[in-house]
């Protein structure tokens, strides 16, 4: 009689400590799931920002000014990475979407850009 309460006993703290883990392993993949959906969402926001508000790397006080020059062979992707690489826009990848919705061709050229520039003045610039 002894053996099968102290059997039942075990298999209520079993249950119990099984049912805890699972609740915490909940939590932390529900967690998780939020962390990542608030990321996601968050750059989601910033790159359309990016393409469509008016974005800048600087504002007027901290604004660089470069020469940049653009190849006649340079892909809309070249002279995105070579923008970016030059801290004049934020996101090659939103600055090539900007040029393809607006269906801009970069002409081969030598510009003077600045890092308070947004990517519609700096795409007024280069085409």
């Amino acid at each position: 009689m002894a053996g099968a309460k102290k059997e039942k006993k075990n298999k209520l703290a079993l249950n119990l400590a099984s049912g805890m883990l699972r609740f915490v392993i909940d939590i932390a993949v529900y967690a998780v799931a939020i962390i990542a959906f608030v990321y996601i969402t968050r750059y989601a926001y910033n790159f359309c920002y990016q393409i469509f508000g008016d974005a800048s790397v600087n504002d007027a006080l901290h604004a660089k000014t470069m020469t940049v020059v653009i190849e006649e062979d340079e892909s809309l992707m070249d002279v995105a990475r070579m923008l970016e690489d030059n801290d004049l826009i934020l996101n090659r990848y939103s600055f090539y979407a900007k040029l393809k919705l607006e269906k801009v061709e970069p002409r081969a050229g030598q510009y003077d850009l600045s890092s308070d520039m947004d990517y519609s003045e700096i795409i007024k610039v280069i085409k």
